[in-house]
């Protein structure tokens, strides 16, 4: 399962389901395969990891160690699993005013906005526990998406440096210079490696 269908699969969840074990055991799960996926890009030998066996907010930690994920979102990550725990060994527990309030507290706590100023009014516990799911989701995805970016550039800039440093002649289709080669190759591999990914300005952003 890629990225791209785990979140068309949380999309249709948040949108449609107000089952609160379903929600909250799907969506913890979404969220554990995307963090999954995360480790595979950020780890060299993640291939040999028996990524399954390792706990949801470790693979948190080792990714913040790596600093592809920001610390301060631990929080958000450790409510989350906290609420999985709690639904896993009771499926007819339930998210209650207590949780609420814990959840709105966490979010607006937040020294960055995660959520809309609006959300301060919001009091349907399906919707506090879909908003604080969903801040989880979003910033691993984010997380991922900027991780493989930066895996490409890395690529793309050492395959620049090693022609340069055996003397190959630069002569880039169209006349391109080697801004312009640089930023083509980076958004033609990202194509090609993770297609689901949109480049943007971001190779422009990130060397220019």
């Amino acid at each position: 399962m890629n990225v791209e269908s785990i979140e068309k699969d949380f999309r249709v969840l948040v949108e449609g389901e107000t089952d609160l074990l379903n929600l909250v055991v799907k969506l913890h799960f979404s969220i554990d395969k995307v963090l999954d996926k995360t480790l595979f890009e950020a780890l060299p030998m993640a291939n040999v990891m028996e990524l399954r066996r390792v706990s949801f907010l470790l693979k948190f930690d080792f990714l913040s160690a790596l600093s592809v994920l920001s610390s301060d979102v631990r929080k958000f990550f450790d409510y989350c699993n906290s609420i999985r725990n709690t639904f896993a060994h009771n499926p007819y527990a339930t998210f209650s005013d207590k949780d609420v309030s814990k959840a709105k507290s966490l979010l607006l706590s937040h020294q960055c906005p995660v959520v809309p100023k609006s959300f301060r009014a919001e009091k349907n516990s399906v919707e506090v526990l879909k908003t604080l799911f969903t801040v989880c989701f979003l910033q691993v995805v984010v997380s991922y998406e900027d991780l493989c970016r930066k895996k490409v550039l890395n690529l793309i800039t050492s395959e620049m440096t090693l022609e340069a440093a055996v003397g190959k002649e630069r002569r880039f289709q169209g006349g391109k210079s080697v801004h312009e080669e640089f930023e083509y190759r980076c958004v033609e591999r990202l194509g090609v490696l993770y297609p689901a990914i949109e480049s943007g300005d971001y190779y422009k952003k990130a060397i220019f």
